[in-house]
């Protein structure tokens, strides 16, 4: 093996102790530590404590029990520029598909590759020839709404590595679920990863992990300042407790802490800066630990396209930075919505159903969401597509007379972002004819 092949190998490894790992001791002692890396920008920023909020595509690999709030089909690309040249890749998609819940597929890899140099006979350098070692992950995940409070997901991943020095691979499997509280916007997780084979004698990190993420009341916009009313600012606060369960050498507690505030620059953009700190890692103390992130969203129609920027400060080994770039896309179920519809008023059967709602007693609320479903297990959409509704009442169209419908109803504080809160109002009623 090539000296410079044998570099990269050790860079691979001690490019990976920052995670947590530093402390197993023991050749071997772990293997597949990278699958532990943050895969969510937005989460990298906010010191990586996501579990407890997991609301994108990042909730993939940090907790599956999130993939069920992703309403939109997505897709996301994210690349590192990590420690010692090093580079990491993830590539990643979720798919509504209504009732059955959501599904999520990414391919991850982190790799070194470049000519080695070594040393000849007179002491001269020499190319000792192009070296490529890294490690890969392809995941396979799936969210499902047990309740409108509670999701559960899993996942399966397929991780081979090739470091020269060793090479294998390993199934592993991650499961979680993420709860909203009775208290306004107030979300727990629970999630455990790298359940499965190990490689090359070697555990894979196994960790449980307990979350919880925070909306505070939304507050006046910063572009109020410009003159532009009508635009709330979110703060939101999220917090980890990791217990590493494997290898045994790992068994100490970490916690993460991350702040976030978004910003609305208009009504279908907003910009966000987040902050986090990583406790419990390995040298961390000062500076290492920290980290930091820049969001954009613009919306036009159902269409969003997002940029993400997170800097991570690793003490003497440097820091690492993260941009990714993601897109979302018309709700599938939303879809079939309107497709429905529309056959219905074209068969001229269409019905209607009157709803009437008592006012939230809940502070700076701005407005209403309504979501309807065929039965009270089945799938529910929701009907106010564009924005949230100001009065307490609605009429909804497009339905089959005589037939059962189930009604639930959201408060929603803030314009653009809005923060919805959980279900305060349910009802049934069955469609009558449209006057």
């Amino acid at each position: 093996m090539s000296a410079g092949r044998r570099l990269a190998c050790a860079l691979l490894v001690a490019c990976l102790r920052p995670a947590g790992w530093a402390r197993a001791t023991g050749a071997g002692s772990a293997s597949g530590e990278f699958t532990i890396m943050a895969t969510s920008t937005r989460a990298a920023g906010m010191g990586e404590a996501f579990v407890g909020l997991a609301d994108d595509m990042g909730a993939l690999e940090h907790n599956p029990g999130g993939l069920a709030r992703s309403q939109d089909m997505g897709f996301n690309y994210l690349h590192a520029f990590w420690l010692q040249s090093i580079g990491f890749d993830h590539l990643a998609a979720v798919l509504p598909l209504g009732r059955m819940g959501t599904a999520g597929i990414s391919f991850t890899r982190l790799f070194a590759a470049g000519d080695g140099m070594g040393i000849g006979p007179s002491g001269e350098p020499v190319s000792t020839g192009a070296y490529n070692v890294g490690q890969t992950a392809v995941t396979a995940g799936w969210g499902y709404p047990v309740r409108p409070a509670l999701s559960v997901g899993a996942s399966v991943k397929m991780v081979s590595q090739d470091l020269a020095v060793t090479s294998g691979s390993a199934v592993a499997a991650d499961a979680g679920l993420l709860y909203r509280t009775p208290i306004p916007q107030l979300t727990t997780g629970l999630a455990i990863s790298n359940i499965g084979s190990g490689m090359n004698g070697a555990s894979m990190p196994v960790m449980l992990k307990l979350g919880t993420g925070y909306a505070l009341a939304p507050v006046r916009g910063v572009a109020s300042l410009a003159g532009r009313r009508g635009l709330w600012d979110v703060p939101l606060l999220t917090a980890d407790v990791i217990f590493p369960l494997a290898p045994v050498q790992t068994n100490f507690i970490r916690i993460r802490l991350g702040a976030e505030y978004m910003i609305s620059v208009s009504a279908v953009q907003n910009v966000s800066v987040r902050l986090g700190y990583k406790f419990g890692e390995e040298g961390a103390g000062g500076l290492a630990g920290a980290t930091f992130g820049l969001g954009y969203r613009m919306t036009s129609g159902r269409f969003t396209l997002g940029v993400d920027y997170a800097l991570g400060h690793y003490g003497d080994l440097g820091v690492t930075h993260r941009i990714s770039f993601s897109s979302s896309f018309l709700h599938l179920s939303e879809v079939s919505y309107r497709a429905a519809e529309e056959q219905s008023r074209v068969s001229k059967r269409e019905g209607q159903v009157y709803l009437e709602w008592p006012v939230s007693t809940e502070p700076q609320v701005t407005g209403y969401n309504i979501y309807m479903g065929e039965s009270k297990d089945a799938d529910f959409v929701k009907v106010n597509r564009d924005s949230a509704v100001t009065g307490t009442s609605l009429s909804v169209r497009g339905l089959k007379i005589g037939k059962t419908y189930f009604f639930f109803v959201t408060t929603v504080v803030g314009v653009e972002p809005a923060i919805e809160g959980r279900p305060f109002f349910e009802t049934s009623a069955v469609a009558q004819p449209v006057p």
